[in-house]
């Protein structure tokens, strides 16, 4: 005979609501997630006991979903933790809001105009990239422990160019990435409301680094993984 302990521990649950100057927004993207660490206490901080955390870590507080007919979303079993909830529909600008569930709660998220980055991605000799991977990232937001929030995201058409719609306010910059080039960095994108702010991403030419990985005896070893670092002039780590 085995006798196991289980632990359950206490859930909420959490309606949202998905609202425009147009009234109720249906099929409405929401993403709910949990915050394990107390970042306003120390870095190292945790909301929760070693147990708390080793079954979160396996169940994560990170769920999302879409909004009904109603605008309505339900989730329910989380666990009590401080969440910020987003609610994205392009090209409606990104709402969202921070707080603290204990037990049964219920908000409404007002989804406001965005902003609309409208890019190209070119090689330095003026070619357009096809198939780049265009992020959009907040500028100054690396803290330990933070989960970034989720912003647009495009890939680059034949002719080089991308739409990244819904933009809320904010500072940001542009990472792209395409294979066979250094990644391109835009930085100093300022965000104020419903525009259309130009872009453009110019990439350049990586290096290739060919090799071939043997055993003791000379013989290839096939199926290793093998990756590249970066290192500063002198033998010291990039930065």
């Amino acid at each position: 005979v085995m006798r196991r302990d289980l632990m359950l521990l206490p859930g909420a649950s959490l309606t949202v609501r998905t609202r425009s100057a147009s009234g109720v927004e249906a099929e409405c993207r929401v993403i709910v997630r949990g915050t394990m660490v107390d970042s306003s206490a120390g870095n190292e901080t945790w909301y929760l006991s070693r147990e708390e955390l080793l079954l979160y870590m396996l169940n994560p507080p990170m769920l999302e979903g879409k909004t009904d007919a109603d605008g309505v979303i339900q989730f329910d079993h989380l666990p009590p933790l401080e969440y910020t909830v987003y609610a994205q529909k392009p090209p409606l600008a990104q709402a969202s809001q921070r707080l603290n569930l204990i037990d049964a709660r219920e908000i409404t998220l007002e989804l406001v105009p965005g902003a609309l980055i409208d890019g190209m991605v070119f090689t330095v000799d003026g070619s357009a990239v096809e198939g780049s991977i265009v992020k959009l990232v907040e500028s100054g937001r690396n803290r330990w422990g933070e989960v970034p929030r989720p912003l647009p995201e495009a890939i680059s058409d034949a002719a080089g160019r991308f739409l990244l719609l819904g933009v809320p306010p904010g500072s940001f910059e542009i990472v792209t990435e395409a294979k066979g080039f250094i990644e391109g960095r835009v930085t100093g994108i300022e965000v104020e409301s419903d525009e259309t702010i130009p872009v453009e991403v110019v990439l350049e030419q990586g290096a290739v680094i060919r090799g071939i990985v043997r055993d003791g005896a000379g013989s290839p070893l096939p199926g290793i993984d093998v990756a590249a670092e970066t290192t500063a002039r002198g033998g010291g780590p990039a930065t």
